[in-house]
């Protein structure tokens, strides 16, 4: 995280990486060391504000207080957690996430009960996440600066894509019923051509859509299908 990349430390870094490059070798496994310094990849996801050519990583915490553990500490919502995923793979980032155990190496209880809901959520809309990239914009919205925090609303929509599928996903549910997703409207620069399918990830409604000049109109089902965000999935007709 920092002072490792002071010039005392230089002749133990690259002892160091070297030891751990060629253990990888024998184990034959690919690996990646990465510390905050000149040139990293590691970066405070409020500091990107657009789609990074290359892979870079986000750190952050299930505290709001400490990247450890600490008594009567204040957890994070599984919300904030997964707005800030959203927000970071969208813009070709990947999230690693701190949690701070105990002295006896347990998982304190609401910290194990924010990692089960997060869970629970990829379970659902794991594709829009494990694998995915990011697509021509990464987001809209009134928020769309923020990574990871309080005050999203539906209009605040995080993309992602793999072959075939574009992924939108709604950092909030909406109040009114519906949903319009400007960066798919008729005549967008982003996806010229027409639409195939759209469905909710996780619900088995068959979902009520338009495509009109201002956006991509979907009128939500009427129970949702998860907690937190809510995933859209997308297929251009054509596969494209």
């Amino acid at each position: 995280d920092s002072w490792i990349e002071q010039p005392v430390f230089e002749p133990y870094r690259r002892r160091l990486a070297a030891y751990y490059y060629n253990q990888a070798r024998r184990w034959g496994r690919e690996v990646l060391i990465n510390y905050k310094a000149a040139a990293s990849p590691d970066v405070d996801p409020g500091a990107m504000d657009s789609i990074r050519p290359l892979v870079w990583q986000a750190d952050t915490s299930i505290s709001k207080r400490s990247r450890g553990y600490v008594r009567d500490d204040e957890i994070r919502t599984a919300d904030s957690i997964v707005d800030e995923l959203a927000g970071v793979v969208s813009r070709n980032g990947v999230l690693l996430l701190s949690v701070g155990p105990r002295a006896d190496g347990t998982i304190p209880e609401e910290a194990e009960r924010i990692l089960i809901e997060i869970g629970r959520w990829l379970e659902v809309n794991g594709e829009a996440i494990y694998g995915a990239r990011p697509w021509k914009v990464y987001g809209e919205g009134p928020a769309l600066a923020v990574s990871g925090g309080a005050g999203f609303t539906s209009q605040d929509v995080r993309f992602t894509t793999r072959p075939g599928a574009i992924y939108a996903i709604a950092l909030a549910w909406p109040a009114d019923g519906g949903i319009a997703i400007k960066s798919l409207a008729q005549g967008s620069p982003h996806l010229a051509g027409a639409i195939r399918s759209v469905e909710l990830l996780g619900s088995r409604a068959a979902l009520k859509w338009t495509r009109t000049a201002e956006g991509l109109v979907i009128e939500m089902p009427s129970e949702r299908p998860c907690d937190n965000a809510y995933v859209f999935k997308i297929s251009p007709a054509g596969g494209g």
